[in-house]
């Protein structure tokens, strides 16, 4: 997902208006586990792919909050 709205940013898009659908796949597993769209795929979505379309087509949206935070470590360990 970060490398997507990396991308966004390159090309001048509007984060806020993206639409993203994140499926239990790979490294989309937490984020869609939260979304409750499960901790991995389902069968059903490989067997029937309108299915997955329709379910996915008539999901919620969320919006989120998207931060850019650096941390720094110092010599003896402390982060600031």
């Amino acid at each position: 997902m970060i490398s997507i709205l990396d991308e966004a940013d390159k090309n001048k898009l509007e984060i806020d208006q993206l639409t993203l659908g994140i499926l239990p796949y790979g490294s989309g597993n937490d984020l869609a586990k939260i979304l409750g769209w499960g901790s991995s795929p389902q069968n059903v979505w490989s067997a029937k792919l309108g299915y997955l379309a329709e379910l996915i087509i008539n999901a919620n949206e969320e919006t989120f909050n998207i931060w850019n935070i650096q941390a720094f470590c110092r010599p003896n360990g402390n982060i600031y």
